[in-house]
């Protein structure tokens, strides 16, 4: 939900980068440890750019 709303609330931001936003948060904050961990931005900067080379 966060990556979902942190998104929408950027103006001319498209359904499918807001969509993108929230999928790859909730894969992010998935692949680590705990409920709810701490993260920076850098780090999930970092886990999409890493993502994106999997393709």
């Amino acid at each position: 939900m966060a990556g979902f709303l942190s998104k929408r609330f950027e103006k001319g931001s498209s359904a499918i980068e807001i969509m993108n936003q929230a999928v790859s948060l909730g894969a992010f904050v998935t692949a680590r440890v705990g409920a709810c961990p701490d993260y920076s931005k850098a780090d999930f900067i970092a886990f999409q750019k890493e993502s994106a080379h999997k393709d």
